[in-house]
């Protein structure tokens, strides 16, 4: 039922944008309005608190929405920025001096995930109605994180852990998240066209911040679009 509520949800967008009336994209040159939606996977390395216990939880795999728009950029390149959102938990391991992902009992913070996206892109038609992209890009994950609710004694003691989770989040560079995609689509009528991408955004940063795992805090999953037409 709730896939089936996000799908409407996602084509019920999709119809606003072809609705009557001028649209402020379509005036600066965008051609869509593409919602999306998906699932990501964000890795993390399974570390031990001082004790020999697990300090965090599982790896963070949740969903996605989002908005974007296409502004052709001449010939088979366009220019797609894009933001979505999605949210999950985290605490606060003093052993490892970071933040790590928690199920909901173990939650510090809940976090909001804003994934601001700038990728170009490169899309070949295959045949009248399909086509593939490739996409390759900045793109810059704006993380929040709040304090969960909790009992008055134990918010207090978490208040300054949730300042260090955020902290964490844009120290070293961890906001900054390189992408690439690829993505197949189909036309499926002169305005609407629907596609799924693969996606990997990668972190760099920890090139330089010592971390333990190449693909750590990184962000990779599949993606659900609709692109509908402005004009």
């Amino acid at each position: 039922m709730k896939q089936r509520s996000s799908l409407l949800g996602l084509l019920f967008l999709a119809c606003l944008a072809l609705g009557p009336g001028g649209h402020p994209l379509s005036a600066l040159g965008f051609k869509s309005l593409d919602p999306r939606m998906g699932v990501i996977y964000v890795p993390s390395p399974n570390l031990l608190d001082a004790q020999g216990y697990p300090a965090g939880d599982a790896p963070v795999l949740t969903n996605f929405l989002g908005f974007g728009s296409t502004l052709p950029l001449g010939g088979l390149f366009a220019w797609e920025p894009a933001l979505d959102l999605s949210w999950a938990y985290h605490l606060w391991s003093a052993d490892n001096n970071r933040a790590l992902p928690a199920e909901i009992a173990s939650r510090t913070s809940f976090t909001l995930s804003f994934l601001l996206q700038s990728p170009f892109v490169l899309e070949l038609p295959v045949s009248l109605d399909w086509n593939i992209a490739l996409g390759v890009g900045p793109a810059f994950n704006l993380r929040w994180g709040l304090l969960a609710s909790m009992s008055g004694a134990d918010a207090a003691i978490a208040a300054p852990e949730v300042k260090k989770i955020n902290a964490w989040f844009y120290g070293g560079g961890r906001w900054f998240l390189p992408e690439t995609f690829l993505r197949v689509g189909y036309r499926l009528t002169e305005r609407v066209d629907f596609s799924f991408s693969a996606l990997a955004f990668w972190p760099l940063s920890n090139a330089w911040n010592g971390a333990t795992m190449a693909l750590d805090d990184g962000i990779f999953g599949g993606e659900l679009r609709v692109r509908a037409s402005l004009k």
